[in-house]
């Protein structure tokens, strides 16, 4: 969770926040997946493995959404210098 949090804050940070948001958001799935998965644990920790799994997820989502804006936007730039 953690590294889901962490995720989530890179994501608002400036440029090289987007690349760690996507980073520690790819951990924080792998690390929620892997804590959700363990049937023997009590409830408690599979429940904050979902949390990670949820909270990277979005934080990936939004580093993504963020990298897919900035390409658009350099190509839009690009194409009117262009022309």
């Amino acid at each position: 969770m953690i590294l889901a949090v962490a995720a989530a804050v890179a994501a608002c940070l400036p440029l090289p926040g987007m690349f760690v948001a996507m980073s520690l958001g790819i951990g924080a799935i792998g690390i929620g997946l892997a804590a959700y998965r363990r049937r023997a644990d009590p409830g408690g920790r599979r429940l904050w493995g979902a949390g990670a799994i949820a909270v990277g997820g979005a934080a990936l989502i939004l580093a993504a959404l963020r990298y897919a804006l900035t390409l658009t936007a350099v190509g839009t730039i690009e194409s009117l210098i262009r022309t």
